[in-house]
């Protein structure tokens, strides 16, 4: 008797493992929240609950006992009640086909299995899916021997209440108790572990996949940037899309996964050295190069670093590759403006410095030395704005490129100043090159006026350092300047005033009878001619400043808003630094700069008042107020001498000096 029981018993057991390889090879998860895969699950569960029950143990004619009890009540604990519900109604419908003496008994065992087995899932569920317990496979195996033992004790009790009163529920009872309540908890513990071990492999396969899309999401996130790995044999291991796309387009491959990467280059010699990079990286070592012209990319930076396995196996390489053709550009630009002026595109300082040191190195190598200074840069600047400036300095750097270019390059200093350094030339030879540029900037005219550089020429003699040989060619520069610049300076202010006149005729009339009109007050006050003179070149000079004032402005026909008269204002200013700039008119341009003061404090630039105003500047205010009213004007009508000089008597003690007024009114009334 006790081997047939225990044989079917093993063939209940091994339909029950069955279920779960069956279960595993599907890859659904127990706990479904999709309908369908639920009522699946189900009649798969159901099915096998009829075939375990149609392998069952007999004890007597319509008493059939088998595994079933473990087999709802561990679904009812894992998989979701629709699941359960489906199966269990399975196996009721097919125990009530069999009928017997059990049926009742049979009915109750699915009914009690799927109620404890509910109860158990509501009560511990969350606590069967916590991986982080710790032997948390071992306590489930224990946890579900008991469970097993509860449900399938209460099965056994059902035995004694639900046989038909022919039979004796107590014998019954007995005669099944060592198996329910031994072996089936076993079975029980043994299966709930079977679903556990497959649910965590399909968790860690949701993980796995959801890892793997995650990665997969982040390598493609980068839309400018190519990532790919390879194994050891140079396959595929992964890549983004930014890399499908370059592939497709470097050589029409539409690589895939386990595809052979070396496919997509054409030309022999990428391949090679895009082996010999991977296969520095594939030793173990991190690469980082700057490759050229691959794809139409001019710069392209890659790094290729290895792979290792958990057990630190090399199994391939990873490789970032970009396009970095603006950025090497903008690295390139940064070094060629830290050694070149950004302005004239000549070098700076630093390549000086460098230069000067290099030369130190080998002292026996013959080398002379150019310095160079524009005269009148700042006049320039004054006179035309630093737009001429500019214009004058890139002129003088061009023409030094020209002449000098068998040198190490010609240096901008800073400002109007140069260096050039002339291996193996003579100081015949330099001399001579120097005078040829100077013949050049002569035959130059810009703004009206010729271009002057001053000169010095240092050569190297006895080994001596570079140092010695800058300070000779300084000192002979500044020497020439000395001479040079007080005739330059002179020279550029009468081309200044040409310039002013040829914008605007109208200036060379108004400071003509400026001039003129000086002179006759310094007459009426009997000065020396001397002064008389200064007078006369001051009335002259009075508005160079407008040279730097725009021709719209300077000519335009009707009267000038606020801004443009703002801008008239500053003519003071300017003459006075082109004047200052010069030994020869420095004496008058403080007359120069005060010529619209007011006696009243009410003048500009600087507001002063009374004896504040220089005494030459004074008379410039009266003889330019008396010419700009008796001279023609487009916006207003001529005033008479008579009414001018009435203008100048009202307006003595605020605007002008009332001494000069009053004897230039008298004198002039006397004249006409």
């Amino acid at each position: 008797m006790i081997l047939p029981v225990i044989e079917a018993l093993l063939r209940n057991a091994l339909l029950l493992f069955a279920l779960v390889f069956v279960y595993g090879a599907i890859n659904v998860k127990p706990n479904q929240k999709n309908i369908l895969k639920s009522v699946v699950l189900g009649l798969m569960i159901g099915g096998f609950a009829v075939l375990v029950m149609m392998n069952p143990w007999v004890m007597e004619q319509g008493l059939i006992f088998d595994t079933r009890s473990v087999l709802i009540s561990v679904t009812a604990a894992f998989f979701s009640p629709l699941t359960t519900l489906v199966a269990a109604a399975i196996g009721i419908t097919y125990r009530i086909i069999v009928g017997g003496a059990g049926v009742y008994a049979g009915v109750g065992t699915y009914v009690v299995s799927v109620s404890i087995g509910f109860l158990w899932r509501y009560l511990r569920y969350q606590k069967m899916c916590d991986t982080r317990s710790p032997n948390r496979h071992l306590s489930l195996f224990f946890e579900f021997i008991a469970f097993g033992f509860v449900v399938n004790s209460v099965v056994v009790i059902c035995q004694i209440f639900l046989i038909f009163p022919y039979w004796n529920g107590l014998v019954v009872a007995n005669g099944i108790a060592l198996p329910f309540l031994v072996f089936y908890p076993i079975v029980t513990g043994i299966l709930a572990i079977a679903l556990v071990n497959q649910i965590d492999r399909l968790n860690a396969n949701a993980e796995l996949a959801e890892t793997q899309k995650m990665l997969q999401s982040l390598i493609d996130s980068p839309r400018t940037m190519g990532i790919y790995a390879v194994d050891t044999h140079y396959h595929f291991l992964a890549f983004n899309a930014f890399f499908h796309e370059f592939a497709l387009h470097l050589s029409g491959t539409n690589i895939q996964i386990g595809g052979d990467a070396s496919l997509i280059f054409s030309s022999g010699k990428e391949l090679s050295e895009w082996k010999t990079e991977i296969g520095r990286a594939l030793t173990g070592e991190a690469v980082v190069v700057i490759r050229e012209n691959i794809a139409g990319i001019r710069y392209m930076r890659m790094i290729s670093a290895p792979i290792y396995s958990v057990k630190n196996v090399l199994i391939g390489a990873t490789v970032f590759f970009s396009d970095v053709t603006l950025e090497v550009a903008a690295a390139e630009e940064n070094k060629y403006l830290s050694y070149h002026d950004y302005l004239t595109g000549l070098y700076n300082r630093r390549q000086y410095n460098e230069t000067m040191n290099e030369m130190d190195q080998d002292r026996s190598i013959p080398i002379s030395v150019v310095e160079g200074d524009i005269n009148g840069l700042k006049l320039v600047n004054d006179a035309f704005g630093h737009a001429a400036g500019d214009e004058l300095l890139i002129h003088v750097s061009n023409t030094l490129n020209k002449f000098f270019s068998e040198s190490r390059g010609v240096i901008r200093m800073g400002g109007d100043e140069f260096v050039v350094f002339l291996p193996n030339k003579t100081l015949e030879e330099t001399n001579a090159l120097v005078e040829a540029i100077k013949a050049d900037f002569e035959k130059t005219i810009l703004y009206g006026m010729p271009i002057s550089v001053s000169f010095g020429v240092g050569t190297r003699a006895h080994g001596e350092a570079m140092s010695e040989v800058i300070k000779r060619a300084e000192v002979e520069m500044y020497n020439k300047k000395l001479f040079e610049v007080t005739s330059q300076r002179a020279e550029s202010i009468k081309s200044i005033l040409n310039t002013l006149y040829v914008k605007n005729p109208r200036e060379e009339i108004h400071s003509q009878r400026v001039s003129e009109i000086c002179t006759k007050i310094g007459e009426m006050y009997h000065l020396p001619k001397d002064q008389i003179s200064m007078l006369r070149l001051i009335g002259n000079l009075h508005d160079i400043g407008k040279i730097a004032i725009d021709e719209s402005i300077l000519n335009k026909p009707g009267r000038l808003d606020p801004f443009e008269w703002e801008i008239i204002r500053r003519h003071p200013e300017i003459g006075y630094r082109i004047l200052a700039s010069s030994g020869e008119y420095a004496e008058m341009s403080e007359d120069i700069l005060a010529h619209h003061e007011h006696w009243d404090g009410s003048g500009y630039p600087k507001g002063l008042a009374g004896e504040k105003i220089p005494w030459r500047a004074r008379v410039i205010a009266v003889a330019d107020a008396f010419d700009a009213m008796t001279a023609p004007r487009t916006y207003r009508k001529v005033l008479s001498i008579e009414e001018a000089l009435e203008e100048i008597s009202r307006c003595a003690g605020t605007q002008f000096d009332p001494e000069i007024a009053e004897k230039f009114v008298e004198e002039m009334k006397k004249e006409h």
